[in-house]
């Protein structure tokens, strides 16, 4: 393997485990803000931060491992001295994470690793721990040799389920195998009902001459069509198992989907000043990745929308009787072969004057239909926001979610009860892969 071959294994590999440690990272922040003096939540900070700079100075990533190791220096310091964890470094720690998860997107797009973001983290760790501008330098990376070295870093703290990288392309073909399969089986069922239509002609045949003969052929006809229709079944099941086996290799845990959305409630609540709880329902679920993904964005944008439209101030939810903590919930359920994904928040629910309003404003007419009314929000556009902010306001989130859904063969339902919040509901197919469907001749034109 050459040098730049081994390089980009290295960075391939940590890539990997940069996507793991963030997801372990995010997730352990949000219980160490609530808990700042969790030391098990801070040990196992300094685990990821620690995991982390031997990956990257194994990939040659200096910046990356001086960042790490600044943090962990730190963490470290706090652990020893058994003290809680301060605003400040819980505020530096999530920048750091936003700053890993940019070197994440870089090395996706084949991009340099080196960004001014991981630079704006260390310089305010330095302001923060009075360090000099410039910190003392760490020992220079390893060189990449041309025996590959083996893993980055052991991980003696958990149980790793082995698993192996696929290229959709592979799955697609694989599933386009069991297809061009299953079409096999119907031919080998017509095959079986030729030989049983010829059987039954040689028993018409009739004749003297011809009944010993006829006994004869008919009788190897007959072990024919049963051993051939047995093979028949059995081929149907075998393509049956490899369609099934094609479809799972394409799923992926709702998992992958909603695990990003706790960081995304703490950020948004935090900049809206809101109080918000966020509970995930069916995270086991399984889906087309395809699927998952074309879900990703809309997902985002529904539960900004949740937080900013559905869940108030403190003091305005006070007011209405309510709890000064707001809900948002995600629920993924399967009905059937369609996967329902729903966000709902216990809020206000959705003022339908403010929409006729906004639509006679913008010139156009209200629907007196109160659902057709409500679908109005998933124009393009539409907005009841007077002010657009950083987080809603201008009119492209809904548009975005109904687009999304559409585009994988799906759709999208709201309802809302006024005083108790908004529920939008994405349904979709569960696969995108394959589809049975019936084919029919009438008059030679083929219908499906």
């Amino acid at each position: 393997m050459t040098d730049d071959a081994l390089a980009a294994q290295l960075l391939e590999i940590f890539g990997e485990e940069l996507e793991e440690q963030l997801r372990e990272l995010n997730t352990e922040l949000l219980v160490l803000e609530r808990l700042p003096d969790d030391a098990t939540r801070l040990a196992a900070v300094f685990r990821v931060m620690h995991t982390l700079k031997g990956a990257s100075r194994a990939a040659g990533l200096s910046q990356v491992e001086e960042l790490c190791h600044a943090l962990e220096h730190e963490l470290g310091r706090a652990r020893d001295a058994h003290s809680p964890v301060t605003g400040s470094q819980i505020a530096i720690l999530f920048e750091a994470a936003d700053a890993l998860a940019e070197v994440r997107e870089r090395l996706r797009r084949g991009e340099r690793a080196d960004t001014d973001a991981v630079l704006v983290v260390m310089r305010h760790i330095r302001a923060q721990t009075g360090q000099p501008s410039e910190p003392a330098p760490v020992a220079a990376p390893v060189t990449p040799q041309r025996e590959a070295p083996k893993a980055p870093l052991e991980r003696t703290d958990e149980v790793r389920t082995e698993a192996v990288r696929v290229s959709i392309n592979q799955v697609d073909s694989i599933a386009g195998v069991a297809g061009e399969l299953a079409g096999l089986v119907g031919a080998l069922s017509e095959r079986a009902d030729n030989i049983a239509a010829l059987r039954t002609r040689l028993r018409d045949a009739g004749g003297a001459r011809a009944e010993n003969i006829n006994a004869q052929v008919d009788g190897e006809l007959t072990i024919l069509l049963r051993h051939l229709r047995e093979d028949t079944r059995n081929f149907q099941s075998v393509t049956g198992r490899l369609a099934i086996s094609a479809r799972r290799l394409r799923q992926r845990p709702a998992k992958d989907l909603t695990e990003s959305l706790p960081r995304l409630v703490r950020d948004v609540a935090s900049e809206l000043g809101r109080q918000v709880r966020l509970v995930v329902e069916g995270a086991d679920i399984e889906a087309d990745r395809v699927v998952l993904e074309a879900l990703r964005d809309p997902l985002l944008h529904l539960v900004r929308n949740a937080i900013d439209h559905g869940i108030q101030p403190p003091d305005v939810r006070k007011a209405a009787g309510k709890s000064a903590e707001g809900e948002v919930r995600v629920a993924v359920t399967l009905r059937g072969d369609r996967l329902r994904v729903s966000v709902s928040d216990n809020g206000p629910g959705v003022d339908l004057a403010a929409i006729a309003r906004q639509l006679v404003r913008k010139g156009r007419t209200a629907p007196k239909d109160r659902d057709l009314l409500l679908r109005t929000i998933l124009d393009d556009g539409f907005t009841t926001r007077e002010v657009a902010t950083n987080v809603s306001g201008r009119g492209v989130g809904l548009g975005v979610v109904r687009a999304a859904a559409e585009r994988v063969g799906g759709d999208v339902e709201i309802a809302t009860v006024p005083g108790h919040g908004l529920t939008i509901t994405l349904d979709l197919p569960i696969s995108v892969a394959t589809m049975r469907v019936l084919l029919v001749n009438v008059n030679g034109a083929m219908l499906g």
